[in-house]
């Protein structure tokens, strides 16, 4: 979907005639062109879909955070660090903290895998358009229809599909879990 496509399904969605065109003058128009570049970036911050994700090697950044020998700078156009690996080994990550426009890690070189942002809603997966469009229309709807309790069931919509989403794009990868637990590791230590 086109991000006219996108406002015009949040309009239906809230039962506002659909427009034209963003940059139609109308009130509806100017309110949803105005709501859609801050709510793709919600919707890509939720989760790390796998769609938006990318993986690249760190670069070295100057200046320190205390209590992490090394720092990096995270990518451009990333919206979040979801994971830092040491060298090439993509199964284990590793401890990091975002500070800013640095990530801080006790590595000495390695990847870091981030969540992009990704402008055109076409390039996205189905379900995640619904979400942005369901999404949109919880945002646009007190404004447009003077009914907040539309807004509120719109975002429990929103937040159901966005759990759907999430799970499918978890289902996406196979990636083994990080044994953590003491108890997890003797039992099958032991085996």
């Amino acid at each position: 979907m086109t991000d006219l496509q996108i406002v015009n399904r949040a309009l239906v969605l809230i039962g506002v005639e659909p427009i034209g065109s963003l940059s139609d003058h109308s009130k509806t128009a100017r309110i949803m062109s105005g709501l859609l570049p801050q709510t793709k970036r919600t919707v890509l911050n939720e989760f790390p879909f796998t769609f938006s994700l990318r993986i690249e090697p760190l670069t070295r950044a100057s200046g320190s955070v205390a209590g992490y020998s090394n720092v990096f700078a995270k990518p451009n156009g990333s919206l979040n660090v979801t994971r830092v690996y040491s060298g090439d080994d993509f199964h284990a990550p590793v401890e990091f903290r975002v500070v800013g426009n640095l990530i801080a890690t006790n590595v000495s070189a390695g990847s870091v895998e981030y969540t992009v942002y990704i402008d055109n809603p076409d390039t996205w997966p189905q379900h995640i358009q619904e979400c942005l469009a369901t999404r949109l229309a919880s945002d646009a709807a007190t404004s447009l229809t003077g009914n907040p309790q539309l807004s509120v069931s719109l975002l429990q919509k929103y937040m159901t599909l966005a759990n759907h989403a999430a799970q499918t794009s978890v289902n996406e990868e196979n990636i083994s879990p990080i044994r953590t637990s003491d108890y997890i590791q003797t039992r099958t230590q032991g085996s």
